[in-house]
Formats: structure tokens, sequence, C-alpha cells
């Protein structure tokens, strides 16, 4: 017969195997619950990094396109002719308050010539240009008060003659 003292003794190793059983089993759950935010974490962070680089490529990509778009505005835009017949000298005014330097234009020539004139003049060579180019803009003339946005027609189709004073109107 078992003696008393040794059930007892193998009871409290049965509750001690099961306490410690229970303990490894959370001390498990919890490791693995810390091995999980800690991969979660590191996915969040892989996500970020390559959510940058994206976004810095598609950055530089669009910086590359308007560099060439600037670079073929450039070369569209015709000689300056001298002063005389047919010929509209044109001012523009930027939204910050600056100027382009007066220029000659044709009156045969396209209201798109104005636009390229005022991103190539704005922009440059620069590689960064302000918001309102690359959000778009619209030229403007106070005296009549008037848009021209269809960049298909001429000068002449516009009556623009002499001298012209337009403002660059950035798009919201």
């Amino acid at each position: 017969p078992v003696s008393p003292s040794t059930i007892e003794a193998r009871r409290l190793r049965e509750e001690q195997d099961k306490a410690y059983q229970e303990s490894a089993a959370e001390d498990l759950i919890k490791e693995e619950s810390k091995r999980a935010a800690e991969q979660a974490e590191k996915d969040a962070e892989d996500t970020a990094i390559r959510e940058a680089e994206a976004s810095s490529a598609r950055e530089a990509q669009q910086q590359e396109q308007h560099q060439a778009d600037l670079a073929r505005m450039k070369a569209s835009l015709p000689q300056e002719p001298p002063q005389g017949e047919g010929v509209v000298t044109i001012v523009v005014r930027l939204p910050e308050g600056g100027r382009l330097a007066p220029r000659r234009f044709k009156e045969s020539d396209k209201i798109e010539v104005l636009y390229n004139y005022v991103q190539v003049g704005v922009c440059g060579d620069e590689a960064v240009c302000p918001a309102w180019v690359r959000n778009g803009f619209d030229l403007v003339s106070n005296m009549p008060v008037r848009a021209y946005k269809d960049k298909t027609v001429s000068l002449s189709d516009e009556e623009m003659k002499g001298q012209i004073m337009l403002m660059v109107q950035a798009h919201q």
C-alpha cells in the first residue's frame, strides 16, 4: 500500500507539473505573440520602405518626363521675329508678382506657343518648377478680361495685336 505522504507528494508534483506546463504554454503564447508583433512591425517597415522607394521612383520619372517636356517646349519655341507688321509683343505677369521678359511672337503663332514660353521661362533648366506649373494654369488678359484656353488657335484669331499683357492664373 502507498503511504498518504507518497500520495500527497505525487499530488503536489502533479499540481507543480500542471502549473509548470500552463506557465510554459503561457510563455510560449507570449513569445509567439511578441514574434508576431515584431514580424508585423518589420513587415510594416518593409512596406513603408517599398512605398517610399516607389514614390521616389515615380517622382524621378515624373521629373524626367517634365524635363523632357521642357526640352521639347524649348525646342518648339519659334525664333523671336523682328519688330514689325504682324508681330505681337507679349508681357507675362506671374502669380508671385514677377514678370517674364517681353517677347515678340508672330500673329500666326498658336496660343500653345505662349504656354510653352511661360513654362520654359519660369522653369528654364531648373529641376523644380513652381507648383502652379505642375498643377496647370491659364493665360488671361486684364482688358478685356479673357482667358486664352484654346491652345490650337493663333494669336490673330484671338485678336492679339501690338503689345499685350497676360497674367498667369493658376489652377486650384
